[in-house]
This record gives structure tokens, C-alpha cells and sequence, in this order.
């Protein structure tokens, strides 16, 4: 019933709360929690997983759409004013 907004980096009892409460409702292979502040920090925290999991870097991602603002999904990112090349040594094709 209420609204409040933390970082994942403090403890915060309502946010470890939520995210038992959340875990109670998956599926075994699925009660990991992982709590962000953004979409752009979940589209890299999921990239870094699937790259280390899979050991490989190719990324797929939707022709037309936004994934986030971030040096990781910027790659990944296909709107035109949010689409600009900047130096970096991480890439997706």
C-alpha cells in the first residue's frame, strides 16, 4: 500500500521483504532475485549473465527498439536520436 524507493546497495527491510515474498511465487529454477534501479541496468546485468554463462558475446536484440541509455546497451539500442557511435572496447553487433 505504500510507495518507497531504495538502492540495492543499503540493506532496507521492505526491499529484502518484497523480494522473499516475490521468490515464494516462482518456480524453483527461478527464486533468484535480482533488484535494480533501472531497465538499462537490468538489459546489462542480464547481458553480463548470459555472457558469462554461455561464454560467448553476440547479443540478439529487436530492430526499432530501446534497451537503455548505459555504454552496454547502447550497443544493443536502435532508435535513432538515442543511436550514436562512442568509443568503446564493448561491442554487439
Amino acid at each position: 500500500d505504500r510507495l518507497w524507493h531504495t538502492s540495492s546497495v543499503f540493506f532496507h527491510s521492505p526491499m529484502h521483504e518484497y523480494a522473499e515474498r516475490l521468490s515464494a511465487l516462482l518456480p524453483e529454477p527461478l527464486k533468484v532475485i535480482f533488484l535494480v534501479n533501472s531497465g538499462s541496468e537490468a538489459n546489462d546485468l542480464a547481458m553480463v549473465m548470459a555472457r558469462a554463462y554461455s561464454n560467448h558475446t553476440d547479443i540478439i536484440s529487436f530492430r526499432g527498439a530501446y534497451h537503455g541509455c548505459s555504454p552496454y546497451t547502447l550497443g544493443l539500442t536502435n532508435v535513432g536520436i538515442y543511436k550514436m557511435k562512442v568509443p568503446s572496447t564493448i561491442a554487439c553487433r
